[in-house]
């Protein structure tokens, strides 16, 4: 039972049982197990086995989930109100029983005081085979990919093995967060981010709804860096000193504090960002942006009562534009 706001709850793939992630006001993350012995809506069929209480006196304010297909094995990601995102993978291969950090990275150069408003979530790349992958760039299936929303940015992290340290289980290289790609900086504060299914296109489509209304699409193409001429930016983060499975051990305490600058390995990716359309008037405030699974339309959402839908071209792919839209209230005399 959880006696705090609860700002998110997600489901974990069901292939190692049924479980439920969620994030509250308490400034924990906790893991419900269901147990089918008892009662429905008794309040015991889920039961809290893991807690994780977040060091820094802040809530977490997003969480998703991604499974690797390959590897039968899900991440967790979260970020907190001061714009720490850390990425979790189970403690045990066989049962989701405890999570242990993966790895930590700060999404902002200065925390946000307080009293600012502040808006940070997290879309995962939902595509069982990632775009550099298909693309013969890479020989990492299990790569993971997230987009993260820093107030009124978007930056694009992918998964880079890092042959230095051990992953969890002792089964090979632990792999660590890489910034790869920033969208353009945003005139308001970002309400959400949505990354496309659809990595068959050959490259990834990412959506976002902001505070001023705006609902914007950005094309992602990802090619191979010259080594001869490799200007990749090398980006500096905050990040854990452990690999993973030290935080498995050591860390028995579920807390998350503490953490040191440390670099991050270049990106071997070339990254190009595209902005496909933008509406800036398409709601008053927009609070949520969401795709279908073909990634071919986008539903929008905002305060002002109206969902929108947002179609692919007929005469371009990269061509988009409104579809239908759908009143969720109903109109009074004097909007007719």
């Amino acid at each position: 039972m959880t006696v705090s706001l609860i700002w998110q709850t997600k489901w974990l793939h069901p292939h190692s049982g049924q479980y439920l992630i969620s994030i509250g006001n308490d400034l924990k993350l906790k893991l419900w197990e269901e147990d089918p012995t008892q009662a429905e809506s008794s309040g015991r069929r889920f039961r809290n086995i893991s807690t994780i209480t977040n060091g820094h006196g802040v809530p977490f304010v997003s969480v998703a989930v991604k499974h690797v297909t390959p590897a039968h094995l899900d991440f967790v990601a979260t970020i907190d109100r001061l714009g720490e995102l850390t990425l979790f993978e189970p403690a045990t291969p066989d049962r989701f029983t405890e999570l242990s950090v993966v790895d930590k990275v700060t999404v902002v150069s200065t925390p946000p005081q307080r009293w600012e408003e502040t808006s940070f979530c997290i879309s995962f790349d939902p595509n069982p085979v990632p775009v550099p992958y298909a693309l013969g760039l890479t020989d990492d299936q299990k790569m993971v990919s997230l987009a993260v929303t820093a107030l009124d940015s978007v930056k694009i992290y992918r998964s880079i093995v890092d042959s230095s340290s051990q992953g969890a289980f002792s089964s090979g290289p632990r792999i660590r967060l890489c910034q790869v790609a920033a969208l353009p900086i945003q005139p308001a504060i970002i309400r959400s981010v949505s990354w496309a299914p659809g990595s068959v296109r050959g490259y990834d489509l990412i959506a976002t709804g902001c505070g001023d209304g705006a609902v914007r699409i950005y094309k992602l193409e990802t090619g191979k860096i010259d080594d001869e001429n490799n200007t990749t930016q090398h980006y500096q983060a905050s990040r854990v000193p452990q690999s993973s499975l030290t935080s498995a051990i050591a860390g028995r305490s579920n807390s998350i504090s503490g953490h040191i600058s440390a670099q991050v390995p270049v990106s071997p990716f070339k990254e190009t960002v595209t902005e496909l359309m933008a509406d800036d008037t398409a709601h008053h405030e927009c609070w949520n942006v969401t795709w279908n699974s073909a990634g071919r339309q986008l539903a929008s959402g905002g305060d002002d009562g109206v969902d929108k839908i947002w179609a692919q071209g007929v005469e371009s792919e990269d061509q988009w534009m409104l579809a239908a839209e759908i009143q969720a209230r109903e109109m009074t005399d004097e909007e007719e």
